[in-house]
Order: C-alpha cells, then sequence, then structure tokens
C-alpha cells in the first residue's frame, strides 16, 4: 500500500525507497532485490533490482549472485576459469596467473629480470613475454605478434576463428 500525502508518495514497504503502487518497488535499500524487495543480497553492497547479481566486487572476485572468487592471484576475472589480469608479482600466461618465480617455460631465451619479457618465444607461443598460446596455425608456429599461417578450418590473423560449415575444402 502507497501512503499519498501532498505531492509526496511514501512506500509502506520498509525495504523499498522508491515504488509505483502497492505491488512494485522501483528500489530497494541497499542489501535488498526484487520488484518487492523480499530477497537478501549476497553481495558487499547493492545488488541488481531485477536478478540479484553483484553490481560491483572486490579486487580479486567476479559478479554472480555471489561475488565470487576469482582463480588464485587473479585480479580480474568473468568466471573461475578466465582471468584477465593479476595482481602484482605476477604474470599473465594463458589465462593463468603465474608467480614471477615459477613461470612456465616459454621463452627461448633468458627473460629480462624486471620485467619478464622474451626476446625470441618457443614454437607455439607468443606475446612480448611469450604468454599467449598460438592459435590453430600451420606447424604449431607463430610470429611474436601472434600472426601465423593457419591449419586448414580456420582463419584470422591468430588462426583463432574456425570456418563455418560452407567453407570450399576448409578455406575461409
Amino acid at each position: 500500500m502507497i501512503i499519498v500525502s501532498g505531492a509526496t508518495t511514501q512506500c509502506v514497504n520498509k525495504f523499498c525507497t522508491n515504488c509505483t503502487d502497492q505491488n512494485f518497488c522501483t528500489s530497494c535499500v541497499d542489501s535488498r532485490w526484487g520488484d518487492t524487495c523480499q530477497f537478501e543480497c549476497e553481495c558487499h553492497g547493492k545488488c541488481n533490482l531485477f536478478n540479484g547479481f553483484c553490481l560491483s566486487c572486490p579486487e580479486g572476485y567476479y559478479s554472480g549472485r555471489q561475488c565470487i572468487k576469482c582463480e588464485d592471484n587473479c585480479k580480474t576475472c568473468s568466471s573461475s576459469l578466465s582471468c584477465y589480469q593479476c595482481f602484482q608479482g605476477f604474470t599473465y600466461l594463458n589465462g593463468k596467473c603465474y608467480n614471477n618465480l615459477t613461470l612456465p617455460d616459454t621463452c627461448a631465451t633468458p627473460r629480462q629480470p624486471e620485467t619478464l619479457r622474451c626476446d625470441v618465444c618457443k614454437d607455439g607461443w607468443w606475446g612480448s613475454r611469450c604468454e599467449y598460446q598460438c592459435g590453430f596455425c600451420l606447424h604449431g608456429k607463430c610470429t611474436k605478434s601472434g600472426n601465423c599461417p593457419c591449419l586448414k578450418g580456420y582463419y584470422s590473423s591468430t588462426c583463432t576463428s574456425k570456418c563455418s560449415v560452407g567453407c570450399s575444402d576448409g578455406e575461409c
């Protein structure tokens, strides 16, 4: 029920901050969601009014109905398996964060001590730190920028896009 006094509308539901009628809230107090603010957020603060997903999460977590922890040492991710940025002291390599002291051996030459950059990557790897795997490249080799001649059935400069079914002889 809405109490109308003069030009001010006041919601009776203690969890609604704004409402259109007795059955529908247009905004809720922090930590509540739903059309009558009937659900409690499992976030650290506000969540989406309509689906309960967290509007923001601390570093190292991603948004769902709760703030869900990213993989270890990951600062920014969109799921527990898709890291995009690592915390300081860790290096991003093929979707994971590695302690700078335990990086996989993807460089053909010693890494530069301060930046961990590589002058030459081992076959199958590319990037300034040899942190990305080549796509579906012919002979498994690609340039330092990820470009390569593609295997049949794949295309793009990094050979990561699969040709559609209508390709002739696997050529896109």
